[in-house]
């Protein structure tokens, strides 16, 4: 590999773009209003970890492959402990 720092950043982008679970749902724990709409308690919703990871508000330039600067987080497994 011509750069080896390069791995970590590199493998973070490839995770973000193309994540192992697609959606996730999770159990409302209160009676929040998301966009506009009341949510019950305990409800369940379906969560697309796809469009998060794609948010143009939280990532810049999602089109390009850039690997060097910018943002490596994700919510590759829907967020959590293990995030």
């Amino acid at each position: 590999m011509a750069d080896p720092d390069l791995a970590v950043p590199g493998t973070e982008k490839n995770r973000r773009d193309g994540p192992p679970v697609a959606i996730a749902a999770r159990y409302v724990a209160a009676d929040p209003e998301i966009l506009g709409c009341p949510v019950k308690r305990r409800a369940a919703v379906v969560l697309s970890l796809l469009a998060a990871n794609r948010d143009p508000a939280a990532f810049e330039d999602l089109h390009a492959f850039r690997i060097r600067g910018g943002r490596r987080d994700h919510v590759l497994f829907g967020g959590g402990i293990h995030a």
